[in-house]
């Protein structure tokens, strides 16, 4: 119970200095005006404590109120007369199911890989690049990490361009992440990425981002922005005039930007996909959790998510703070009934860009657990068991059922992390069997 108080307190919390305090034309005017409301009087009763005693009791109370009181009619405009919200742009998402690799990705041999069998969007991915540098030991780029960036100034300064829209269409999903079925959202620091993915990259730069920005330019950027009045909905802002999560483009087609491109502004932060098997060797395909903001319902990876901010703090390297953030995923999504699952091996394996997602940065790791597959259970927020998992006990019938999984029909459509994180899986068992071998079935 004091969980759940704790983590509605900081979803508030979260909400209400992001949206509230960051978008602020001059945040820190806004802070430094509360501030003193708070302090000044405090200060001024301690020294001459009879005078100012009844002012210096009310002021605190007043400054706050009058805080909440503008934070709430700002952002009930999400009910007024007069109120926009964002609406996906069917044209725009149909163009991003072929989107192209960036200029960069391209000359290295990226592809795309276009929905199919119930898969909801496109990826971009090169299973050579797996093969001979993600899965390789030796490669395994330097991390050079910026907790204060002008990349993230940039990117909160654009947001400000469309704040009083964000700021409404935010607090709907707010409220909704409330109910006690949903996942509260939290504005974790998460980890944007400021350098390119390729074979020759041996330094990685990265900066401290959030989570509410991802949804603000990323989530939103692919949406149009309608103006609702009594009986009609206005277009005030076309997703395909701005295509702001992609590269400049022409006509119907749309290319993914590269991560060491910095305008227009833009928050692609590092996820990270982790395919398990357990003890018993039961490879599990999950259903994401109805509480989630993405993908709900679908069949997804063991664990999926993306890295925090402290995931990078301790680490040296690229694949360390992934690891770290793939480990944390899972003992989040399946630490049911009080137990986390022991990792018995980990490691990363492959990388591939979520199309719709403006070309998110998703890392693929393999696991395999200590705890047979029946004694781990998942956080029901988060995920659920899904359909019965196949015994793969060999590359042959691990194989074999990868081949099952991206060619059936299921009752419910793959995620796009799930669609990317298998491909990944399948190139991978071809190109370098033995790499799969170490992690899954060395100590059978």
């Amino acid at each position: 119970m004091l969980k759940v108080a704790s983590r509605y307190v900081r979803a508030i919390k979260d909400y209400y200095v992001f949206y509230e305090w960051k978008l602020q034309k001059h945040p820190v005017l806004y802070g430094s005006l509360i501030a003193l409301l708070i302090i000044v009087p405090l200060v001024v009763d301690w020294l001459a404590p009879r005078d100012w005693q009844s002012v210096a009791f009310l002021s605190p109370i007043v400054a706050t109120a009058l805080a909440i009181a503008g934070f709430f009619a700002r952002s009930l405009t999400a009910y007024g007369p007069r109120k926009k919200e964002f609406r996906s742009n069917a044209k725009l998402l149909e163009l991003t199911k072929n989107v192209k690799p960036s200029q960069l990705e391209q000359a290295a041999g990226f592809e795309t890989v276009s929905p199919r069998n119930g898969a909801v969007g496109s990826f971009t991915y090169s299973p050579s690049f797996n093969a001979n540098f993600v899965s390789d030991d030796a490669w395994d780029p330097t991390l050079i990490k910026h907790e204060k960036s002008s990349r993230y100034e940039n990117i909160i300064r654009a947001i400000r361009t469309n704040a009083a829209e964000f700021r409404a269409h935010s607090f709907r999903i707010f409220l909704a992440s409330l109910a006690p079925n949903r996942k509260t959202l939290i504005n974790e620091h998460k980890v944007g990425l400021m350098t390119d993915i390729l074979p020759g990259t041996e330094t990685v730069e990265v900066y401290r981002t959030d989570y509410f920005s991802d949804i603000c330019l990323v989530t939103n950027g692919v949406k149009d922005i309608y103006e609702l009045r009594e009986h009609e909905a206005k277009l005030v802002d076309d997703a395909m005039d701005r295509r702001m999560p992609y590269a400049a483009s022409r006509g119907e087609e749309i290319r993914l930007r590269e991560f060491s491109t910095s305008s227009p502004p833009i928050s692609l932060h590092i996820g990270v996909e982790v395919l398990a098997l357990s003890k018993d060797f039961l490879f599990r395909v999950p259903l994401q959790g109805k509480g989630v903001q993405y993908s709900q319902g679908m069949r997804a990876p063991y664990a999926s998510g993306s890295l925090d901010w402290e995931d990078c703090t301790s680490s040296s390297s690229l694949k360390e703070a992934v690891l770290t953030g793939a480990k944390r995923e899972l003992e989040e999504e399946w630490g049911g009934k009080g137990k986390v699952p022991r990792v018995q091996s980990m490691e990363v394996m492959g990388f591939f860009r979520h199309g719709e997602r403006g070309g998110k940065p998703q890392f693929v790791c393999i696991a395999r657990l200590d705890d047979d597959d029946a004694d781990i259970w998942p956080d029901t927020t988060e995920n659920s068991r899904g359909d019965t998992p196949a015994r793969t006990s060999s590359i042959e019938a691990l194989s074999k059922e990868v081949e099952r999984l991206l060619s059936e029909q299921f009752n419910n459509p793959d995620s796009v992390a799930l669609f990317g994180a298998l491909m990944c899986l399948k190139g991978i068992l071809q190109d370098r069997p033995d790499f799969i071998s170490k992690v899954f079935f060395a100590q059978t």
